[in-house]
């Protein structure tokens, strides 16, 4: 049993893979010290199922259907539940979205691609109030505010905001303006508007420019 003596870590988890949330919750039932309180495919659910669960940690994965994303999601769970610790679950590439994730509100970033038992040791050091990041991110980040970060390239992409990024990753994948508006349940106007300003810093020509030089981002991450 862990420092919090008897009482377990209550921990909610986010994702649109069922398969994926019926095993992460077998796995961390089978901890002494956690119990999952619920769990949610969509932001929107789970904003409206965390006030009766009471978690203390929330596992969120950043690319959920339907709505918010799952940085919007970090955000809303911040302001509304401030004594939640979130914890991203993730396969996107940590190095661009790990450091959005924690101006986000997120007190770590773990990849998909990682054992089991990394996450859970993530979540017992989201109670202890520490922060979970890979030694390779954690490293690079170090050497970035040492050396202040001049000498280091700025992908023009990660001067995108949150919600601009999300939709230039839809579009990469094939998504039109109506799908991605759907999705993220706005209008498609909002969405142009959006595709506008990121072809703007990107300094792309058009709507081809975009859709290409999103793809080629895309599988180059």
């Amino acid at each position: 049993m862990s420092d919090l003596g008897k009482k377990k870590i209550r921990v909610f988890l986010v994702d649109d893979h069922k398969i994926l949330l019926e095993s992460l919750h077998e796995r961390l039932e089978k901890e002494e010290d956690m119990t999952v309180c619920g769990v949610a495919e969509s932001a929107n659910e789970a904003i409206k199922l965390m006030g009766k669960a009471k978690p203390h940690v929330a596992v969120v994965d950043l690319n959920l259907r339907g709505g918010a994303g799952g940085l919007e999601l970090i955000k809303a769970v911040k302001e509304r539940f401030p004594l939640v610790k979130c914890l991203v679950l993730s396969m996107h590439e940590e190095e661009l979205f790990a450091e959005r994730a924690m101006r986000a509100g997120a007190v770590g970033y773990v990849m998909k691609s990682e054992l089991t038992k990394t996450l859970v040791e993530a979540i017992r050091r989201a109670m202890q109030g520490k922060v979970h990041l890979s030694e390779e991110l954690s490293s690079r980040m170090l050497t970035y505010f040492v050396s202040s970060g001049k000498e280091k390239s700025v992908d023009p992409v990660q001067t995108l905001t949150d919600r601009e990024l999300e939709i230039f990753r839809l579009v990469g994948q094939g998504n039109k303006a109506s799908g991605i508006a759907r999705m993220l349940n706005v209008s498609v106007k909002t969405v142009d508007a959006h595709r506008l300003h990121i072809r703007e810093k990107l300094n792309l020509k058009n709507g081809t420019e975009l859709v290409k030089y999103a793809i080629e981002w895309i599988n180059k991450n």
